[in-house]
Parts: C-alpha cells; sequence; structure tokens
C-alpha cells in the first residue's frame, strides 16, 4: 500500500526532522531524499524528495515547503528562473477534478537533452511536483508516465 504516506517519516540520524510528507504515493518504497538547508533559497523552509525508474522513465516526487505563502505564478517564475529549461505550460492534464487547489503542468527540455513532463500542485505551505523525465523526446510517453504518477498520488483530507 502506501509506503510514502502521509506519516512523519522520523528523524533518521539527520540534523533536522524529516518533513511530513502531504500527499501518499501508491507502491513507490524509495527513501526521502532531503535536501540539506544550506543549498536551499533563502524563501525556501524544506525539500524532500523521492526517485525511481520505471519503464526507462525517471519519477520524481518533490515537496517544497515555503517560508511564506506563494501564488503559483510566482512559484512557476521562480522554477522557470532557477531552470534554464524551454518549457511550455500544457492545459489538458489535471491531477483530480477532487483536488481543488491551483495546478500547473509543464512540459519541455533542458540543455542536458532531458525531456520533462513536470504537474505542480500548490498545498497550504508550499507545492508538491510530480516530474517524468526522460532522454526520449516522445511527449506522448512522457505524459503518459505522468499520468500514470498521478494516478499514484492521492491527497489525504
Amino acid at each position: 500500500m502506501a509506503v510514502l504516506a502521509s506519516a512523519v517519516l522520523g528523524g533518521i540520524g539527520l540534523a533536522e526532522p524529516v518533513p511530513q510528507l502531504r500527499v501518499e504515493v501508491t507502491g513507490i518504497t524509495v527513501p526521502a531524499e532531503i535536501t540539506p538547508s544550506a543549498s536551499l533559497p533563502s524563501e525556501v523552509l524544506s525539500e524532500c524528495s523521492w526517485n525511481w525508474e520505471t519503464d526507462g522513465i525517471r519519477l520524481r516526487v518533490v515537496q517544497v515547503r515555503m517560508r511564506r505563502s506563494y501564488t503559483m505564478a510566482r512559484y512557476l517564475r521562480r522554477w522557470r528562473a532557477d531552470h534554464a529549461c524551454a518549457a511550455r505550460e500544457v492545459k489538458d492534464i489535471l491531477l483530480s477534478a477532487s483536488i481543488v487547489a491551483p495546478q500547473r503542468t509543464v512540459v519541455g527540455s533542458c540543455e542536458a537533452g532531458d525531456f520533462y513532463a513536470i504537474h505542480f500542485v500548490k498545498l497550504d505551505d508550499g507545492f508538491v511536483e510530480l516530474h517524468a523525465d526522460s532522454n526520449n523526446p516522445d511527449d506522448v510517453r512522457l505524459r503518459a508516465a505522468l499520468r500514470g504518477l498521478m494516478a499514484q498520488v492521492h491527497f489525504p483530507r
């Protein structure tokens, strides 16, 4: 079942507490990777991610908690400034009609040659990013992988 459930992932010898995951992801057993505070921008309180690969596509769930409230537009501007990528927004992907939160999806490519589809969801204190990345420019396959990842993600009430 949900290995990365919305429970505190407990201190595992880290100087800082592990942030609580705000979503549930079914079928994923990889441990969280905590971004060290020293490498975070000043407006970010904490960041953790879960990374794995399926059928040659790298999948990633990132939880970012902000120090103060951010709008989706501001967060996407910050993300675009931090990532020198050729991104364009797409409008046909929604996590769920039952999730009443700002959501955006971008697709594009990086200078390193990676192609991606990323879905952003605004939460009370930050954002969750759902990533599907590949070296293959097959946009349909990336979108299908992103939709599959989105089907694994649940927001507890």
